[in-house]
């Protein structure tokens, strides 16, 4: 279950060790993280036709995405990072000695990964980060790489941290070249979604005639406008399946 947070009893709470930390470098909600091909990118392409149901636009109008970057916290790099890359091993500095970046060796994970994904991970660093969170009981945080953003650096490796018991935040970076480069302050590393620990039982079946239903006034309602029936279910708090 994915959790919108907002409410006091659903605090959650990032903090540091680093004096000054929290406002040359704070973690923010994904929103501030958008990237900026997608934000140039046009609603309406040219040559768009208002015809429904035959050219709808772009994907910026895809609610489904634009809610995924509405949706949890984001850890940007708090320091200039150098790295000299190659197949086995990272010599890595940092703008501030207090940062501490480390390499996972092979024998962990590499060595074990299919043929094509060896060629693209050359090297696993371990970020070992400032920062430190805590969340309510039963909560953990998903992490998750930055999708849609395409670094062609890195990608931070997904899990899963039990943030309302264990408070540390390392992230793991796939080094995707052999290359010497500069990972500047700001980049975004990885995003952070809460979810609630639970068992869900799952059911597969064919439809029923009030899955039937259901699903007829599901595309009575999205489609009773031109556009924006999906957002006007959401906004629509009375709305009962």
């Amino acid at each position: 279950m994915i959790l919108r947070f907002g409410k006091k009893d659903n605090e959650i709470v990032f903090w540091t060790l680093i004096k000054g930390l929290p406002k040359v470098s704070p973690i923010k909600t994904s929103n501030f993280f958008i990237p900026e091909w997608f934000k140039k990118m046009p609603l309406y392409p040219s040559g768009h036709n208002l015809i429904p149901n035959v050219n709808k636009g772009s994907v910026k109008g895809c609610p489904g995405i634009m809610d995924f970057f509405k949706l949890g916290f984001v850890v940007p790099l708090w320091c200039d990072v150098y790295m000299e890359i190659t197949d086995d091993t990272a010599k890595i500095n940092t703008s501030d000695s207090r940062y501490i970046f480390s390499g996972h060796p092979n024998i962990q994970m590499k060595n074990y990964l299919p043929s094509f994904a060896k060629e693209s991970t050359k090297i696993i660093i371990k970020a070992n980060c400032p920062w430190h969170v805590k969340t309510p009981k039963g909560i953990s945080l998903l992490q998750l790489p930055m999708l849609y953003h395409y670094n062609e650096h890195f990608t931070t490796a997904p899990g899963i941290v039990d943030s309302d018991r264990y408070y540390t935040l390392n992230q793991q970076l796939m080094m995707h070249k052999v290359e010497n480069v500069t990972l500047k302050k700001g980049t975004p590393l990885c995003m952070y979604i809460p979810i609630r620990r639970e068992s869900f039982k799952h059911v597969v079946r064919e439809a029923t005639e009030f899955d039937m239903k259901m699903h007829e006034e599901n595309i009575t309602r999205n489609h009773a406008t031109f556009t924006g029936g999906y957002k006007q279910r959401q906004r629509n708090e009375n709305y009962e399946t």
